[in-house]
């Protein structure tokens, strides 16, 4: 879960958030070039430890992955988390949202002509 604003910087968020990039660094240094399969992970607990930077292209690489392997529901979500974390003036946003609009695409055409496990899917948005 997410820390509210108010306590991201509170001497209590400090320690979590040192062990969450602990685990990030670990995860960096025992993979090497392997990250990309765990680019979520990698995004994830960069974000929690307050890396916004480093989080970053992890979450862009597994909205890419999503999307390739057309799990579309979570490449949005994915996208969308990018998105959040971007500069509103980033050159990047413009990409990323139409990344974002075609995965929408791509998952509300499965949603219509793939059934129940789509519904389920699109359900989560």
């Amino acid at each position: 879960a997410r820390l509210p604003p108010g306590c991201r910087n509170s001497p209590a968020s400090t320690p979590r958030r040192g062990r969450h990039a602990a685990v990030a660094r670990y995860i960096e240094e025992v993979a090497g070039d392997g990250t990309r399969n765990l680019s979520w992970v990698l995004a994830h607990h960069w974000r929690e430890a307050g890396e916004l930077d480093r989080s970053l292209p992890y979450l862009i690489r597994a909205a890419e992955q999503a999307h390739e392997q057309l799990a579309f529901h979570h490449a949005v979500q994915l996208y969308g988390s990018a998105l959040e974390l971007m500069a509103e003036d980033d050159p990047r946003r413009k990409d990323l949202a139409v990344r974002r609009a075609i995965a929408f695409s791509r998952l509300s055409h499965a949603v219509f002509e793939g059934g129940v496990r789509w519904e389920r899917d699109a359900e989560q948005l």
